[in-house]
């Protein structure tokens, strides 16, 4: 921006006082209403700060990158991560790591982010289906923490139910796909035979491996 002064002094004035505050760039000329000399001086002010350096990729981003608070229980004042590398840092939570359990980025703070916040961090990529399957994401790590809820273990289905008194109802019939599942072993109904004549039969290295692997199945629920 250009800063424009006239000064209606005498010559000498004006040079003193501008040379005294460093100022060497201006020129005079002369009032003919007024029948004075005047001098006008120029001076570029700083150019305003547009842009910040971003903490995560180091580079610089638009200002408007970092002025959205998310939460305000953060113990950062001022935000050095963008809004891109934010979005990208909870993505990569819910995508790759498969948890809900999310914290602020910014040096020393590490605030825990609750289900609206991650959502509101998440829509700023504009993607509907994102914000619908990370919905459905939270929801099922919040089934799975009941006692009673159980996947299908049918692999061609992605439905769950509650099972109404647990283990004491061990045959659980999915109402998507109609089969059976054992909510002790979380496979697929053991017909005609018990729970403990189907451990008896089956490797307990294999079986722990396989549950393990059902137990990651049902974390993975990618958005």
């Amino acid at each position: 921006m250009i800063m424009v002064y006239i000064l209606h002094w005498d010559r000498l004035q004006n040079q003193k006082s501008l040379k005294q505050h460093g100022i060497s760039r201006y020129c005079t000329g002369l009032d003919l209403l007024r029948r004075t000399e005047t001098t006008t001086v120029v001076v570029q002010s700083p150019k305003e700060k547009r842009s910040q350096r971003c903490s995560v990729r180091y580079d610089d981003k638009e200002l408007n990158l970092f002025d959205l608070l998310f939460i305000a229980t953060c113990e950062h004042v001022n935000r050095t991560v963008c809004d891109l590398c934010l979005l990208g840092h909870v993505q990569q939570a819910v995508q790759i790591t498969f948890t809900d359990d999310i914290h602020c980025p910014e040096w020393k703070c590490g605030v825990r982010f609750d289900y609206h916040t991650a959502r509101n961090i998440l829509s700023l990529a504009g993607d509907l289906k994102l914000l619908d399957r990370y919905d459905q994401y939270v929801t099922h790590q919040q089934l799975e923490k009941m006692d009673e809820f159980i996947w299908c273990a049918n692999p061609q289905c992605n439905a769950g139910q509650l099972n109404a008194g647990g283990k004491s109802n061990n045959i659980v019939t999915c109402f998507a796909s109609h089969q059976k599942t054992c909510f002790t072993h979380r496979a697929q109904w053991h017909e005609g035979r018990t729970c403990q004549e189907y451990d008896l039969e089956i490797d307990p290295d294999y079986e722990l491996s396989r549950r393990w692997i059902v137990a990651c199945l049902a974390d993975f629920q990618p958005i």
